[in-house]
């Protein structure tokens, strides 16, 4: 009976985690670092540059 994946790289990510978890985790690491790099330094410059810079509401 074949085996059905569902999920973020299919089969080559399933056999990945499979048989080389290490190099599975900092590919997945690695990758997603590279993709949301950009978009994190958009979103802090964005919110250091706005007036008032804001903060968040802390309440205890």
């Amino acid at each position: 009976m074949p085996i059905r994946v569902h999920n973020y790289a299919g089969k080559f990510g399933w056999n990945m985690r499979k048989y080389f978890p290490k190099l599975a985790s900092e590919g997945y690491l690695t990758l997603q670092f590279l993709t949301r790099g950009k978009s994190q330094r958009e979103y802090i410059k964005y919110f250091m540059e706005s007036d008032p810079i804001p903060h968040p509401n802390v309440v205890n």
